[in-house]
């Protein structure tokens, strides 16, 4: 019985990671699109690039 119900929550687990990965990417190429559209919307964006840059 244990190594049956074993499988389902690994499985909703991969799920939940791949759904909370899924949503970051979306938002961050969101993020990118957006700010390429308009550099004024979105400048965290850019402070977290020069702070990776510095």
């Amino acid at each position: 019985m244990l190594p049956q119900m074993m499988p389902l929550p690994w499985l909703m687990l991969f799920f939940c990671l791949f759904l909370c990965f899924t949503f970051f990417f979306v938002f961050i190429s969101f993020s990118i699109c957006k700010s390429n559209l308009d550099p004024n919307s979105i400048s965290f964006l850019k402070l977290d690039y020069k702070k990776m840059n510095w």
